[in-house]
C-alpha cells in the first residue's frame, strides 16, 4: 500500500465524523474497509485518476448524506410542533377555516 493510499484511508476515517454518530457506529468499519478496497483497486488499475474518481464520489456522499439525515431529523422534530403552529392566528390555515 503506497503512502498516498494510506493517507487517503486516514483522511476518510476523519471524514466519517461528518456522518451522524448512530450511522457511523453501525456502518463505520464496513465503510472504511470498502473505501480501502476501492482506493487500492483504483490505484492499481487507473492510478491517480482512479483515486480522484473515488474521492469525487466520496465527497459528494459526505456532503449530501449528513444533510439528508439532518433534514429527516428536523422533519421528525417539527412534525408534532407543526400541529400547534397551524392553530395560531398568523397561520394561513387559520383564515381558511
Amino acid at each position: 500500500m503506497t503512502s498516498a493510499v494510506r493517507a487517503s484511508c486516514g483522511l476518510y476515517k476523519m471524514l466519517l465524523f461528518a456522518y451522524p454518530s448512530d450511522f457511523r457506529l453501525r456502518f463505520g468499519s464496513e465503510m472504511v474497509t470498502t473505501f480501502s478496497d476501492l482506493i487500492c483497486g483504483e490505484w492499481e488499475h487507473n492510478g491517480p485518476l482512479g483515486v480522484a474518481r473515488v474521492w469525487r464520489s466520496v465527497l459528494r456522499e459526505v456532503f449530501f448524506l449528513p444533510l439528508c439525515h439532518f433534514t429527516y431529523k428536523a422533519q421528525l422534530w417539527l412534525r408534532p410542533r407543526w400541529r400547534c403552529f397551524r392553530r395560531l392566528p398568523c397561520s394561513p390555515r387559520y383564515f381558511t377555516q
